[in-house]
């Protein structure tokens, strides 16, 4: 039986860590990224480090060959490797395998530049990158209403969880006073 994905990256960076070079070598205990410089090879472990620390909290429940593929399909969808990690740290499940596919990150982002074009397309995916999980629905609407979602989903990114959070405490609290009081029409 294998080691969960993890501890196998731990050990191999300890091997790695153990006889490399001590020159140039570099390690992130985080699952992303092993790099050490060996007879002019360089390890490198397939996930940047953005990605990795985006997908902590759930990296170690799913097979990493899945979430690296999921991370291939997002990349391709942008015009550079920051930008893929970028919009991965916005929304770190559009390479959850439990909400995406590499077939379907593919298929979205083909109706998004076949629906918007490519460069409203490019626009809606630094807005909103989890539109990269919509797939096939997303031809049944309209160009304004993908834009206005992607806006809207910006905005509610942008405002912490703790505040959201405070928000719906609020809403709950106003509703329970209205039921018990009778307050209201």
């Amino acid at each position: 039986r294998d080691p969960p994905p993890s501890a196998m990256h731990l050990a191999v960076a300890s091997l790695c860590w153990a006889f490399a070079p001590a020159a140039g070598r570099t390690w992130s205990p985080a699952v992303g990224r092993l790099s050490v410089p060996h007879a002019a090879k360089q390890i490198v472990c397939r996930l940047p480090d953005g990605v990795a620390q985006a997908t902590s909290k759930w990296l170690d429940k799913y097979e990493e060959r899945e979430v690296e593929a999921l991370w291939r399909a997002v990349r391709k969808c942008y015009p550079s490797e920051e930008a893929a990690i970028q919009a991965v740290r916005q929304n770190a499940n559009v390479v959850c395998p439990l909400f995406a596919t590499p077939s379907l990150i593919q298929q979205t982002y083909r109706i998004l530049t076949d629906v918007l074009g490519k460069e409203a397309a490019a626009e809606v995916l630094m807005l909103n990158p989890s539109v990269l999980t919509c797939g096939d629905q997303l031809r049944d609407v309209s160009e304004d209403e993908i834009m206005r979602v992607a806006r809207a989903r910006r905005a509610l990114d942008s405002i912490s969880s703790e505040v959201l959070g405070g928000g719906l405490l609020l809403i709950v609290a106003a509703i329970a006073y209205r039921l018990a009081t009778g307050v209201g029409p």
